[in-house]
């Protein structure tokens, strides 16, 4: 180590010294603790995001129809279509929720579905079996909502 005076100051200049501070900064710079933002990491899991079509619709029912009251054509719509996983193999999820709170704005039942894409969304419309829950539905509702969306997610179905 070799101590010079400059502007009244001492100055510490080391060779040594710098040469620590390199490798240290080297050696950490590589080290996966380091940066986890960066490529440095090597043993970071990456967990794979996948893109999901989720198709949501919601109802209202008719207080009667095609012989059977409301809550009877809820239940028919809610066991006929999840009767379609398995059938429709482009369906990859399907869940039914009644309404709980029947205010006057809200809708009776509500679908989401979920897709691999868009092709796979369009093949499950056109299904028979589909169709004919689909034509059903729609002598016994008053009501229909819906939207659809891409979401980037590993599991955005609860899957």
């Amino acid at each position: 180590l070799a101590a010079v005076r400059t502007d009244g100051r001492f100055r510490v200049l080391s060779a040594v010294f710098n040469t620590i501070r390199q490798a240290f900064h080297i050696a950490f710079r590589r080290s996966p603790c380091y940066n986890v933002q960066e490529e440095i990491w090597p043993f970071r899991h990456e967990r794979k995001t996948m893109q999901t079509l989720k198709h949501i619709v919601m109802w209202k029912f008719k207080e009667e129809a095609e012989g059977c009251s409301r809550e009877e054509n809820i239940e028919k719509v809610i066991s006929g279509l999840s009767a379609l996983m398995g059938v429709v193999p482009e369906l990859k999820h399907i869940e039914l929720h009644p309404d709980i709170l029947h205010s006057s704005g809200s809708y009776d039942l509500m679908l989401t579905c979920c897709f691999d894409s868009m092709d796979a969304m369009q093949a499950y419309q056109v299904h028979p079996a589909h169709v004919e829950m689909k034509s059903f539905i729609h002598k016994v509702i008053t009501d229909r909502a819906t939207v659809d969306f891409m979401v980037n997610d590993p599991d955005p179905c609860g899957r």
